[in-house]
C-alpha cells in the first residue's frame, strides 16, 4: 500500500518538512485550522486544496491572490498531480512524493522534520530518474589511466552518463536529482554494475577504477553486499574501489572495508586527495592501495608557488613511505605532466592522455 506526502521548504534554511496526505480534502493556506498552515503574506488565507478522486490526486487553487503552480505553470482549474511534481503555493515550494507504507513508518503520523542537504529548490525529474534506474538507462564511459612513461595504459576509470531523453546526461545533474529523493546509492550502484558488465563483455583485463557515492559509506553493509554480487557475476577485470577523501569519517569502518575488499581481490583508492584537509591520519591507520591527487593540486602545477609545490612533494613522499601508489588527476597539459613526472607519480589521468569515451 502506498501513501502520499508533501516535502516542503517553509523557512529560509535547508530544513525540509514532510507532511503526510492522510486526509482529504487537504487544505493549504495562512489559516491555523488547515492541513498545512504557512504564515506568509504571499499565501492567501485558504490558498489551495488537494483532493483524492478515484485514487488520483488533484490540486485546486482557491482563488488565491498569488496563484498556485504545478511544475512552474499556474493552474486555473482542478489539475491532476503526480509523484515528483513540484508545487508552488504562492512562494512556498513543495514536492509531491509517493512511498510504500511498509518502507516508511510515518504514514499515520503528523508533520515530521528532516534535515537534508538540499539545494534552494527541489530539482525536477524524480519521476524520470526512477524510470532511468528501473530501465537501466545509463551509458558507461571509460577514461584511460597511464603509467609513469605515459605510453602504457594501466587501467580506466569508469564514469557513468545518463541515457534518458527526459534527463540530462551529466552525472552531476543526475546525482543532484537523486540526492533530493534518496536515490543516490541506487544510481551509483547502477552505474557501477552497467559499466563493469560492459567492460567484462569487452574483455577488459586492465584495472577498472569504480566510484562510490559518499552515502554508500554510511550504508557499508549494503555497499559490500553489492560488491560481492558484482564480483560473483564479473570476476574480471581487476577492480579499484574509489572512495572520496571527504567522505572518510570512520577509520575503523574503512579499515574493516579494506579487509573485505582484499578478500574480494579489490584494491582501495582514496579519491580527490588534497581537497580541503588532507586525511593524513587515515593514510596511516587505514592505508589505501592508491591515492588520487586531486585536480586542485595538479592543475597548473608547473606554475605553482613554492609553498604549493612543497605541499605536493611532502604528501607524495609520505605516500611513498607508506608504500601507496600515487596518481595525478586532471593532467591536461604536457607541462603539468613533466612536473608530476619529476615528482615521481606512479600513474596519471587527464585529457592529455584521453577523454572519457565508450568502449569500442
Amino acid at each position: 500500500m502506498s501513501f502520499w506526502y508533501l516535502e516542503c521548504f517553509l523557512d529560509d534554511n535547508k530544513t525540509v518538512e514532510r507532511h503526510p496526505l492522510n486526509h482529504f480534502p487537504f487544505t493549504i493556506g495562512r489559516e491555523e485550522d488547515l492541513s498545512i498552515t504557512i504564515p506568509k503574506s504571499s499565501i492567501s488565507r485558504r490558498h489551495s486544496r488537494i483532493d483524492l478522486q478515484d485514487d488520483a490526486l488533484w490540486l485546486v487553487d482557491l482563488n488565491s491572490r498569488n496563484g498556485t503552480f504545478v511544475n512552474h505553470r499556474r493552474i486555473y482549474e482542478a489539475t491532476p498531480i503526480r509523484h515528483g511534481d513540484i508545487l508552488h503555493i504562492g512562494t512556498a515550494e513543495m514536492r509531491l512524493m509517493r512511498s510504500e507504507a511498509e518502507d516508511n513508518d510515518t504514514s499515520d503520523e503528523g508533520t515530521m522534520t528532516i534535515d537534508v542537504d538540499f539545494s534552494s529548490y527541489f530539482p525536477f525529474g524524480v519521476r524520470e530518474l526512477e524510470e532511468l534506474i528501473s530501465k537501466e538507462m545509463v551509458s558507461p564511459a571509460y577514461q584511460p589511466i597511464v603509467g609513469h612513461d605515459r605510453n602504457h595504459i594501466i587501467g580506466y576509470e569508469l564514469l557513468g552518463r545518463g541515457a534518458s531523453p527526459a534527463l540530462p546526461d551529466d552525472p552531476n545533474a543526475l546525482f543532484k536529482i537523486a540526492e533530493s529523493a534518496g536515490l543516490q546509492s541506487k544510481l551509483s550502484e547502477l552505474m557501477r554494475n552497467m559499466g563493469l558488465e560492459r567492460a567484462a563483455k569487452w574483455g577488459m583485463q586492465k584495472l577498472l577504477f569504480i566510484n562510490t557515492h559518499p552515502t554508500e559509506l554510511k550504508e557499508m553493509d549494503g555497499l559490500l553486499r553489492s560488491l560481492h554480487k558484482m564480483k560473483e557475476r564479473f570476476p574480471s577485470p581487476p577492480l579499484v574501489l574509489e572512495i572520496n577523501e571527504r567522505a572518510i569519517t570512520d577509520v575503523d569502518s574503512i579499515r574493516m572495508m579494506k579487509k573485505e575488499l582484499q578478500a574480494l581481490g579489490i584494491l582501495l583508492a582514496f579519491d580527490d586527495f588534497g581537497v580541503g584537509q588532507s586525511r593524513l591520519i587515515e593514510l596511516i591507520e587505514a592505508t589505501p592501495d592508491i591515492i588520487k591527487f586531486d585536480l586542485v593540486l595538479i592543475q597548473y602545477i608547473d606554475r605553482a608557488d613554492p609553498s604549493k609545490m612543497s605541499l605536493v612533494r611532502q604528501l607524495h613522499q609520505i605516500s611513498k613511505k607508506l608504500d601507496i601508489k600515487t596518481l595525478a588527476e586532471g593532467v591536461h597539459q604536457q607541462r603539468e605532466y613533466d612536473v608530476c613526472r619529476s615528482i615521481g607519480f606512479d600513474y596519471y589521468q587527464g585529457f592529455l592522455f584521453g577523454k572519457p569515451a565508450p568502449l569500442i
